[in-house]
């Protein structure tokens, strides 16, 4: 079976039709179709045989009922509960891959960390519900050496919100992400900012209640978005403020400061542009009599099961 990333189209599919043209490589592929992009209700799984961008489809896969698929509708390449199954019994999974089964309520909420603890570095966790959308997880080290689990992997439906032309989020302590989206007919340049929550007391890296916050854009728009970081929350005057970026360079985003001592740092996302931004701040040295703080922002291609 083969598998590609970042891959989405829009498409219309009559119940009981078997074939349909598709932009792949040729291959054998599981796919899925949603009635939206963004906050889909109903779901059917596929598989697809692509020759030269025709393809031959076996409708009404893993329980999933074969219907019609109206404008607006879309199929997406994307892990599926058969596929997990098939990789946790030794089908492409690691001996100690853990697979685990959550709630439409956890998924909501951006997948929380693994509730089995890592046991070596590299290994892996899938989060899953019933209609096959995962989240994946990797085990790392920290830097003070401590065993824990990292995201990878968000799923098609945890894109985010759509949002209006100007739009601000305050991320309270609790929260565990943020993502927002907008569709391809967009019209209007974006303006985002995030207001980013206080640090947890005590901690030094990684110091917000849940480490490090996945910040994720889907920009599948013509329009340029600017996005605005803001650590006011967790601001202190008269303490040296550091900023660490890393990977803006690579995807081609502008970087850029502004507002009161700089301390907001803006990015300039471009048309069709799609990027997940790891926030995590600090203050420090450990011990609680701070000397200095600051932000560390990491960049990197989003990397969905699409």
């Amino acid at each position: 079976m083969n598998f590609i990333n970042n891959w989405l189209r829009e498409i219309t599919l009559e119940q009981g039709a078997e074939s349909c043209p598709l932009d792949l490589p040729s291959g054998d592929y599981r796919l899925t179709l949603a009635d939206a992009a963004s906050g889909a209700t109903r779901w059917e799984i596929v598989d697809a045989v692509v020759l030269g961008g025709a393809a031959t489809l076996v409708r009404a896969r893993e329980g999933t009922a074969d219907q019609e698929w109206p404008a607006g509708s879309v199929i997406y390449c994307d892990v599926t509960a058969e596929t997990l199954a098939s990789m946790a019994s030794g089908g492409g999974g690691t001996d100690d891959t853990l697979v685990e089964m959550i709630t439409e309520e956890a998924h909501t909420s951006f997948f929380g960390a693994p509730a089995s603890a890592p046991a070596r570095v590299g290994q892996r966790c899938l989060q899953m519900i019933d209609n096959g959308s995962a989240c994946e997880w990797v085990a790392h080290t920290d830097w003070e050496q401590v065993l824990r689990w990292a995201r990878l992997v968000l799923p098609l439906r945890d894109w985010g919100v759509l949002v209006p032309d100007i739009h601000t989020h305050t991320i309270g302590a609790q929260d565990r992400a943020y993502a927002a989206t907008t569709d391809r007919g967009a019209e209007n340049p974006r303006s985002i900012t995030v207001n980013l929550p206080a640090l947890v007391e005590g901690v030094y890296e990684d110091a917000f209640a849940h480490g490090p916050l996945p910040l994720v854009f889907t920009n599948w728009s013509q329009q340029t978005w600017t996005l605005r970081f803001d650590p006011s929350a967790f601001w202190v005057d008269g303490l040296a403020y550091e900023l660490l970026l890393e990977g803006f360079d690579r995807l081609g985003l502008t970087v850029s400061q502004e507002g009161i001592d700089d301390r907001i740092t803006v990015v300039t996302l471009p048309a069709e542009t799609q990027v997940w931004i790891d926030a995590a701040g600090w203050a420090g040295p450990p011990g609680g009599n701070y000397e200095n703080f600051g932000l560390n922002l990491t960049a990197r291609p989003i990397s969905l099961y699409l």
